[in-house]
């Protein structure tokens, strides 16, 4: 291959890893070693990829290739970045999706134990207004979040007597 031949091609190859956002050498490395471990079909490209001066080398062994194979070759390199940015957006459509959403203020066993706790200071005597701010000092649970777990833990206990009350 001509030298400027060659180097229309370096220039463009590395034009694409910097529209790709990536170092276009480093990347051919890394799949010169996946070529090397899972196929021979394009090692010495991929061996050559791995740094400009071993590219050069090889593109200069290279015949010149007809001008108009050129052209459909280097248009089909300047079009790589569409067709990559093409295939993540479906590879990331595939991909499941992140839970939305606040993370809970409380686990689920601290509410537990915190409802417990102030159903055993109603038992001692205490008012329910006076035990729910005990505990959510205790266990440094806001107010509002308190008055929600309590709240749930008396209909998760309704549920649970009011079969066994029911008279038959």
């Amino acid at each position: 291959m001509k030298p400027e031949t060659g180097e229309r091609f370096l220039q463009l190859w590395e034009a694409l890893g910097q529209q790709v956002g990536l170092d276009m050498y480093v990347q051919m490395r890394k799949v010169d070693r996946l070529i090397q471990r899972y196929g021979r079909a394009s090692v010495a490209f991929c061996h050559a990829a791995g740094s400009r001066q071993r590219m050069r080398a090889y593109l200069k062994k290279l015949e010149e290739p007809p001008p108009e194979q050129l052209e459909k070759f280097l248009a089909l390199l300047q079009s790589l970045p569409a067709i990559l940015r093409t295939a993540m957006v479906q590879y990331a459509a595939q991909l499941p999706r992140h839970k939305q959403g606040r993370k809970p203020a409380v686990t689920p066993d601290v509410a537990d134990k915190a409802c417990a706790d102030v159903y055993a200071l109603i038992g001692q005597g205490r008012n329910q207004s006076q035990a729910l701010k005990e505990v959510r000092e205790r266990y440094n649970i806001a107010p509002r979040t308190m008055y929600r777990l309590w709240a749930r833990w008396q209909e998760a206990r309704k549920a649970l007597i009011s079969p066994l009350t029911k008279k038959g």
